[in-house]
């Protein structure tokens, strides 16, 4: 890795409208408004070819990743969207990596992934993003020089460890498997150790392969620190991040209530905890994705502003909207 002698300032990343049937429309509409990065969903289907979509359920009911070609209709393939990134030569892609079938499948899936980012002479210009450890470390290990961002991080009264709570939860892992869910078979929650993550894949089935899933972490896992922190070591644009955004939400809330002591507590102790592991902090400005929202009511920019004062800084990731008008009216938001 080549080291840099500066980290980046703060990189935005754009969180799209999710119009589901036009989302290639979507990305053209962000990168021409100067969207410096661009955030999307992949999917692989039951053979494995890499589709763009947010939900793992289709408008008919069926699930992408059980689903064939044939059945997909006009859902956008990731290459349709490669080759819009190729015609923006200073944008950056954040594909977070969904459903990538079963396990024994996904090293072909990532090595197909791969080929498409060569073909399309984009693959410098492509972050990894995940909820699963399991699943970056699988994309590090095909392709080491990719960015990875954890969208699985810090959870108030769980992490590292937090609190009696964190702490019995942290203590019931390490004396287990590591791991054990919350919820139903179609929708749960993965409760885990650093170990655990990587060992749930191989134990409790793919990650995402036809449910929606989420990490709530104790520990990172030790192996991807390490990927991790050498990124953030060596400058990697939009990588060698974590995710503090369930911390970020948390402290949102808090404030609403106008308890702000706790919410900067709760916030920066998150993001110093990522920090402090030499790694960049991932977070989310918050409010309702959709359409109808408009920039001045997400108010993007007052809550990036919060969150540098409660710790944020050059190098960590923030997804928004309408970061093409951040970067116009505010610069680079140097922290």
């Amino acid at each position: 890795m080549a080291i840099v002698d500066h980290k980046p300032a703060l990189q935005l990343v754009e969180k799209s409208r999710w119009h589901e049937q036009d989302i290639k429309t979507d990305v053209i509409r962000a990168f021409s408004e100067g969207a410096p990065a661009m955030e999307i969903d992949v999917r692989a289907d039951i053979s494995g070819r890499l589709y763009v979509h947010h939900a793992d359920k289709l408008p008919n009911g069926l699930l992408l990743s059980r689903s064939h070609a044939e059945q997909l209709g006009d859902v956008p393939l990731l290459s349709d969207i490669l080759s819009v990134l190729a015609e923006f030569p200073s944008a950056h892609l954040v594909i977070e990596l969904k459903t990538m079938g079963s396990i024994a499948e996904q090293p072909e899936v990532m090595s197909r992934l791969v080929c498409l980012l060569n073909k399309e002479h984009v693959i410098n210009r492509v972050s990894i993003a995940s909820l699963s450890p399991s699943l970056l470390l699988a994309a590090h290990a095909t392709m080491p020089t990719l960015p990875l961002i954890l969208n699985a991080g810090w959870t108030p009264c769980i992490s590292y460890p937090c609190g009696r709570f964190g702490k019995n939860i942290a203590k019931r892992l390490e004396s287990g498997r590591g791991w054990f869910t919350l919820g139903t078979h179609k929708s749960f929650v993965v409760i885990a150790s650093g170990r655990g993550a990587l060992r749930y894949p191989m134990e409790g089935g793919a990650d995402g392969c036809g449910h929606t899933n989420l990490y709530a972490l104790t520990q990172f896992p030790e192996q991807l620190i390490e990927v991790l922190r050498e990124q953030t070591e060596a400058g990697y644009p939009y990588g060698g991040a974590a995710s503090v955004a369930n911390s970020t939400a948390s402290s949102s809330f808090l404030r609403k209530l106008k308890l702000n002591k706790w919410a900067y507590q709760v916030s920066n102790r998150a993001i110093q905890t990522v920090h402090d592991l030499g790694m960049n902090a991932q977070t989310t400005t918050w409010g309702t994705i959709n359409k109808e929202t408009t920039i001045q009511g997400w108010q993007p920019f007052a809550q990036i502003q919060q969150m540098i004062a409660d710790g944020l800084s050059d190098g960590d990731v923030v997804y928004t909207r309408g970061s093409g008008q951040l970067v116009t009216e505010y610069g680079r938001l140097e922290s």
